[in-house]
């Protein structure tokens, strides 16, 4: 846990800590963080996206082993060995730069959420004397944001909000307060805080839309009849893709209840997932299909 600390949550820490410097504006912020993180990690996704292809091109011939050893188990996997060493493929390759970045924008969440730990520098310690205490003391109810960790940017606002003398971050953002929960504003009939879970939501499912059509070019590779197993696989993936169909709503949900900031986080993070879905299926997977087809 600690070496995942400090070879993640360090230097993404370091990286939105320097931007603040630069730009003290949290929004601002934010979004140059996400955007030069998505720009980082793309290389990792697109190798990825690559050797997966290169996979499911090699699986005609991965099925004429399997149908010629099917009683011998061991030659088998000597010659899938020996497949993979000639067309110089890891069967791991395509798993791995995939890997990566899901680890590492976990990392991004948990930085973008905890100001007071990765810009003000200040430990659980420091946080409870200067935050949370003194507003328990005013008798304001903190449990939640002594629970959750990640609610610090609503801890600071409610700081601001009654008058504790501690640093604070510039939360303003296009004259929005995004150290606010849509949920609170909404109650002092404030609707303009809407548009980051509404915004949260709509883009999370067009980049799910688009990534799913990418899916669709793949799947115009091999049009033969899927074996049990394939047919197995395939089941799965369309149970899990109904699964996924809610995540945009829950991602709405999420945002409207926590800080803007986390909304607006969201709202850079997936449309920039989108652009770069967009360019891998317009330049890479559908040429690639339509080769597939026309060969």
């Amino acid at each position: 846990m600690q070496i995942g600390h400090y070879l993640i949550m360090v230097p993404l820490a370091w990286i939105i800590n320097t931007i603040y410097y630069i730009i003290p504006n949290y929004g601002v912020a934010i979004i140059l963080f996400t955007i030069i993180i998505k720009a980082i990690l793309f290389p990792f996704n697109l190798k990825g996206m690559k050797s997966s292809m290169r996979m499911q091109a090699m699986q005609p011939k991965m099925k004429e082993l399997q149908e010629k050893y099917k009683d011998n188990k061991q030659k088998l996997v000597e010659e899938q060995q020996k497949l993979y060493k000639k067309e110089n493929i890891s069967p791991l390759a395509g798993c791995l730069p995939q890997i990566i970045p899901l680890i590492i924008m976990f990392g991004i969440y948990y930085v973008v959420a905890q100001p007071l730990t990765n810009i003000l520098h200040l430990n659980q310690t420091q946080i409870e004397e200067q935050y949370y205490q003194p507003l328990v003391d005013k008798g304001v109810d903190v449990k939640a944001y002594n629970t959750y960790n990640n609610r610090q940017v609503d801890l600071m606002n409610l700081a601001a909000d009654n008058g504790l003398d501690v640093p604070l971050l510039n939360f303003n953002f296009l004259g929005l307060n995004i150290g606010h929960a849509p949920l609170d504003m909404i109650g002092q009939k404030n609707y303009w805080y809407l548009i980051f879970p509404l915004l949260s939501g709509i883009t999370a499912w067009a980049s799910q839309k688009i990534m799913m059509d990418g899916m669709k070019y793949m799947q115009k590779d091999d049009k033969k009849k899927k074996s049990a197993a394939e047919q197995k696989t395939a089941d799965m993936q369309n149970s899990m893709n109904s699964v996924m169909k809610y995540m945009p709503i829950f991602t709405a949900w999420i945002a409207f209840q926590f800080s803007a900031a986390l909304g607006l986080y969201w709202i850079i993070s997936n449309s920039t997932q989108l652009l770069q879905q967009w360019y891998i299926n317009e330049s890479i997977r559908k040429p690639h299909a339509e080769k597939v087809v026309s060969s």
